[in-house]
């Protein structure tokens, strides 16, 4: 069976999750930490992990500045490379 493609959405919400997960581990902090720290509950935050099309602009803005999440990660983040 041939394998199908992976849809621009979903390489998309893979670069948040990855860059989210590196920079947090980089940090040394919890998710729950993680979410406090940018004024949320921790369901709140993984659901945006889950699902990041559900995260606000501004909440995205609040995200990237926390993590200190570099320009060309961010673009891949909100366009897809193909």
């Amino acid at each position: 069976m041939p394998k199908l493609q992976i849809s621009d959405k979903e390489l998309m919400d893979r670069q948040v999750r990855a860059s989210e997960s590196f920079f947090r581990n980089l940090k040394d902090l919890t998710v729950q930490k993680t979410a406090k720290c940018l004024g949320v509950c921790t369901a709140t935050y993984k659901n945006w992990l889950a699902r990041p099309e559900v995260m606000t602009l501004r909440a995205f803005r609040d995200f990237v500045k926390f993590h200190k999440i570099p320009d060309d990660q961010i673009l891949r983040m909100i366009r897809p490379e193909r």
